[in-house]
């Protein structure tokens, strides 16, 4: 089964503040995402954050995907340097065992200014429409 990878505003103004060699690494892993987000291993380094039922980290060091499994959707929720998106994360989404979906996220209006990005790009204008077959650059 193929998933839908969705970026939520938070994960699209996070990523692009990101180093773009970080960018690239994590756009690799977007294809493996797609086929199997549950993965563990040489592939990809993720694991399911405690205090969410569908909240998973994917590692790309020392920098953090944080992403929703949502039926046949990913939802890519935030991106950040380890030491901060754990706290900047349980801002957006309290950790109450429950589950996250894009529309929970994308409720939330204010993300915080460290996230937004000078340029003004988005991941999606990065990588290109981020819905279906590719994400590759």
């Amino acid at each position: 089964m193929k998933f839908r990878l969705t970026f939520a505003p938070t994960a699209d103004q996070s990523f692009a503040t990101l180093p773009r060699r970080i960018q690239l690494q994590f756009d690799r892993a977007f294809g493996l995402l797609q086929q199997q987000p549950r993965t563990r291993g040489a592939e990809l380094d993720t694991h399911q954050l405690y205090g969410y039922q569908n909240v998973w980290t994917l590692r790309i060091p020392p920098y953090r995907g944080i992403y929703a499994i949502d039926g046949g959707e990913v939802v890519l929720v935030i991106f950040g340097h380890r030491d901060t998106v754990y706290s900047t994360l349980h801002r957006l989404v309290p950790p109450r065992r429950q589950a996250v979906t894009l529309t929970s996220v994308s409720r939330r209006k204010q993300v915080p200014s460290h996230l937004h990005s000078p340029t003004g790009a988005t991941a999606l204008q990065l990588h290109g429409e981020v819905d279906g077959a590719s994400v590759h650059s």
